[in-house]
């Protein structure tokens, strides 16, 4: 099988088994096709990544302040007050829309570690507070890149949510943005893939995001499976 990451380059074939059984929160999954892969052990012990498309016939919650990950039934609707928003999947990936002063940026929802992030590609376009500075090097499935990031003098939104003047990676590889783990961890994030909507539940509208700390080999986003 086939797998890469959002800017295209270096994919690589990996070899595929099946797994016979795999249970998650209480639910039993059976005749799984996974690729063999090592994933990165920079955020700490991880033996294998959970695809986005194993959920796909349930609602998947993430509580990150309770940590706790759940799966249930049910369905999802659009809500008047900008908690839920449309998703598109590409490649099996979550892509929301970041608004981005008055323009509008693709994201990938990125359930591991990492940040905000922005194509280095708009940078032109951005209202920025001080100069890009390097913040370490990122690396995916497709391989490693020196990473920069800077204060921006405006706002991103994500449905009914601020993120004010936030620090953000300028990505050099990827096309679409990505909202990390550091961004998500305020919210409980709800995924109906059927629906193609994502609610997203925080105690408030407008948050602060933290700044991170240099890193020597962060990863700079989640592994996409194709074919």
């Amino acid at each position: 099988m086939e797998a890469g990451d959002p800017s295209g380059k270096n994919r690589r074939q990996l070899p595929r088994v099946t797994v016979a059984t795999l249970s998650v929160a209480g639910v039993d999954f059976t005749g799984i096709t996974a690729g063999v892969y090592a994933p990165s052990q920079a955020e700490g012990r991880c033996d294998g990544i959970l695809g986005f498309p194993l959920f796909r016939d349930r609602l998947l919650t993430i509580d990150y302040p309770g940590s706790r990950l759940l799966l249930g039934t049910g369905s999802l609707s659009r809500s008047a007050d900008g908690t839920t928003v449309p998703f598109r999947a590409p490649d099996g990936v979550p892509v929301v829309d970041l608004a981005v002063g008055s323009g509008t940026v693709p994201a990938v929802v990125d359930s591991r570690g990492s940040g905000l992030a922005l194509p280095a590609s708009i940078a032109s376009r951005l209202k920025i507070s001080g100069e890009p500075v390097v913040i370490g090097r990122g690396r995916t499935i497709s391989g490693e890149f020196e990473l920069r990031g800077v204060d921006l003098a405006e706002d991103v939104r994500l449905g009914a949510y601020t993120f004010q003047r936030p620090f953000v990676v300028l990505h050099p590889e990827f096309p679409i943005g990505n909202v990390g783990g550091i961004v998500l961890r305020a919210f409980v994030v709800t995924f109906d893939q059927r629906a193609r909507l994502l609610r997203l539940e925080a105690p408030e509208k407008t948050l602060v995001l933290p700044r991170p700390r240099p890193r020597a080999g962060p990863d700079a986003g989640a592994a996409q499976s194709g074919r």
